[in-house]
């Protein structure tokens, strides 16, 4: 058992910060941390799985759990106790140049696959790092980009994903980000990482910063970040010390800080298991996950019989994963080009057509291609993103594919051939040009070391395509919100759409997208026979959606069941459950997707704290964000729950309310109105029977007032556990 009781103030301040925290713990033979970044592999590794932008899109929990759980077997093997990983940042900006380490814009899908990452990378010992808390969302001025937002955009939005992943995952670590928001930076501020992450969220693991993403070491502790990274062996403690010496921090913000740290550390120093990882994972973890978008009088699969061509730089020099930190070196890639040739058993005959270093147009290039597409019927075309177009760091300047690509696309459609499109991204495209020409459209985002391999398996039939996508697809940059919600003159981020990120922004404003959140296409059909919706507690707060479905196509296959919840008075719609569910031909199912209580929470900005959200709600079932397949309706009614904000008149109408005010309240209002807490308050039925002045005025009293109104009679403390009891003695019969 490690203890800080051996430990001087000194140590215990240095063990808080990375580099000063090494050093400590070797003198007190203790392991400490090695972190690596992630998340699509441990860095030092030298094994590049799928990035997140394409396992996302599986929507499937458990595929996620697979991938955690081997990427935790290979942190153990390096020697690594921490992957920095998941980032479950919400997609809201389509040009951040980091979306490809992103899940998705949508928080419950986020927070759900990246619980399942966690718990599979946890289930071996090591320890994930969530990130990045909170709202950081592109990389333009990162470092200093000041972000504005409502209280309550943030709570159900950028908060809300870490809600759900808390729900469903524990991890040991958290990672905040550089951001300023609101007016102080995340790392400094005291009621997002104390009152909101701890208490609001019950996070239990360690809080760590962003590397140099500290200002003052005493502030970001004193406000709850544990261990300040990278650190440094000399200046932060002293800053720190000396803030103790000046009482702006205390031993108690340090012992809290140390219970954290010491907890993880005791992990650190537990025998690892190492357990050996079969590359078939990464194959298998891609090609579950590729996106069909488009496959007209199917083109695909494709049959050895074809001509097949290959026409695009990218065939043969391809682009597997995002820039950065997160990049994996010194990986072994098959070309789809060399893949191709060796599943049709010959050469193919193939044409770059395009530079990949640039986006500039070759003619020379261009004319090669154009002359070699003779030899076939169909055309496979590569195309996506350049190795420099998507990094950590910057920005994206524009939303479109590379010029040099679809100049020479929009050539290749003379030809009169099929032309097959097979994309590598780590985000979101145009595709309207590319969705007029193409016969069919793979979407493979960036799927790491086994791309080649695993797109043959999805072009040649091999693997059913099932992925769905995890963000929306406009037809172009400016159907999303305008440039200046990004960043404007002054450096300031405002969140000017709310809620209303991705597929809720296009919906609130009537926008059709050229392929919208949660599409994707299958070889086989699928047919929804039967849906249900019951209730699943007596008082109608939680339900289960059943949904019966066939599979009544020519082959295997899985389907994505979706369903989303859109409340009377919202104008867009959320994503609310999910259940991907394999069938075989002519094979029926039923799949239950439950909504709980949370499902209709809205955060209240007076009280702090999440709370149902009554009235009436569309559920429906849907092909993907924009198709609805079936919808019905459900009732919630109000919960009613006790808090400071609670109004004296309100409680007075619930349940036993009066006779709980006479109980704990009556003196109270009688000091505050009357300063006289002697006086008896008298009651008739649900009224204060009392005269018009007496009775209107305590009906108008909030709770918390009763702190500052009754001359010290009753603290905040105290008024807390009064308002306890109350919810506890509350009877609604």
């Amino acid at each position: 058992m490690l203890s800080k009781e051996k430990l001087s103030i000194e140590e215990k301040i240095k063990l808080l910060n990375g580099k000063s925290g090494e050093i400590v713990a070797q003198k007190q033979n203790w392991r400490y941390f090695v972190m690596s970044d992630g998340p699509h592999g441990v860095r030092k590794r030298g094994v590049c799985y799928p990035n997140m932008s394409l396992v996302s899109s599986s929507w499937d929990p458990a595929l996620l759990y697979e991938m955690g759980e081997a990427i935790g077997y290979d942190c153990n093997a390096e020697g690594v106790d921490v992957l920095l990983g998941p980032s479950v940042n919400i997609k809201r900006n389509p040009l951040c140049g980091r979306n490809f380490e992103y899940i998705s814009e949508d928080a419950y899908l986020a927070g759900t696959l990246g619980a399942a990452y966690i718990n599979g990378l946890q289930s071996t010992g090591a320890s994930a790092c969530v990130k990045h808390y909170c709202c950081y969302n592109q990389e333009t001025n990162r470092f200093t980009q000041q972000v504005y937002a409502d209280e309550d955009v943030v709570m159900d939005t950028y908060v809300r994903v870490f809600k759900v992943l808390l729900k469903k995952s524990k991890p040991d670590f958290l990672m905040t980000s550089y951001n300023n928001l609101n007016g102080e930076f995340v790392s400094q501020n005291e009621h997002l990482l104390k009152y909101v992450l701890r208490k609001l969220l019950g996070f239990k693991g360690v809080v760590i910063s962003d590397w140099g993403g500290v200002n003052y070491r005493w502030k970001s502790l004193k406000a709850g970040v544990d261990i300040n990274m990278p650190g440094d062996e000399d200046t932060s403690w002293k800053e720190v010390q000396d803030a103790m010496d000046k009482g702006l921090i205390s031993e108690e913000d340090l012992g809290r800080a140390l219970d954290y740290v010491l907890s993880a550390l005791e992990k650190c120093q537990q025998e690892k298991r190492i357990k050996e990882n079969d590359k078939k994972l990464l194959r298998k973890l891609a090609a579950e996950s590729i996106v069909l978008l488009k496959n007209d009088n199917q083109t695909l699969p494709l049959s050895q019989k074809e001509r097949i061509v290959i026409v695009g730089g990218l065939a043969g020099n391809p682009c597997i994963q995002g820039g950065g930190c997160a990049e994996i070196e010194n990986v072994s890639v098959v070309t789809p080009y060399q893949e191709l040739c060796a599943r049709m058993g010959h050469e193919l005959p193939y044409a770059a057509g395009y530079s990949v270093k640039n986006e500039e147009r070759n003619l020379l290039l261009e004319g090669e291609a154009l002359e070699m597409v003779k030899q076939g019927d169909t055309i496979l075309f590569f195309a996506g993103l350049p190795s420099f177009a998507e990094s950590e760091g910057y920005d994206r300047k524009k939303l479109s594919l590379p010029e040099n690509q679809l100049a020479l696309l929009d050539k290749l459609s003379a030809s009169n051939k099929k032309i097959i499109v097979v994309l590598t991204n780590g985000a979101t495209v145009e595709l309207g040009q590319v969705q007029r020409i193409a016969s069919a459209i793979v979407e493979c985002w960036y799927a790491g070391e086994a791309y080649a391999e695993s797109c043959c398996d999805v072009l040649f039939g091999d693997v059913n395509p099932s992925g769905r996508l995890s963000e929306s697809f406009p037809f172009k940059l400016s159907d999303y919100f305008p440039k200046d919600y990004y960043v404007d003159w002054q450096n300031k981020v405002r969140y000017k759409e709310g809620e209303k990120v991705g597929y809720k922004y296009y919906n609130a404003n009537g926008v059709k997208t050229c392929y919208p959140f949660g599409y994707g296409l299958s070889y086989t059909k699928f047919a929804y026979d039967k849906v249900e919706v019951k209730p699943t507690v007596e008082n109608g707060t939680e339900f289960s959606v059943n949904v019966t479905l066939r599979n009544i196509g020519q082959c295997a296959g899985k389907e994505v069941v979706q369903v989303y919840l859109q409340h009377e008075m919202d104008d867009t719609y959320t994503l609310a459950g999910f259940a991907k569910v394999a069938m075989n031909v002519n094979e029926s199912k039923t799949v239950e997707i439950l909504l709980d209580s949370e499902c209709f929470e809205r955060y209240d900005a007076m009280a702090k704290e999440y709370a149902l959200h009554a009235g009436k709600y569309i559920v429906s079932v849907r092909k993907d964000a924009e198709t609805v397949l079936w919808e019905t309706s459900v009732d919630i009614a109000q919960k009613f729950r006790c808090t400071r904000y609670t109004k004296v008149g309100e409680l007075i109408k619930v349940g036993n309310g009066p006779e709980l005010i006479a109980k704990y309240l009556s003196k109270f209002i009688t000091k505050a109105a009357l300063d006289d807490a002697s006086y008896h308050l008298r009651f008739k039925g649900r009224e204060i029977d009392e005269n018009d002045f007496l009775k209107n005025v305590a009906y108008s009293f909030p709770l918390y007032i009763f702190t500052t109104l009754t001359a010290g009679m009753v603290s905040n403390e105290e008024l807390d556990q009064i308002i306890q009891k109350i919810n506890d003695e509350l009877v609604f019969a």
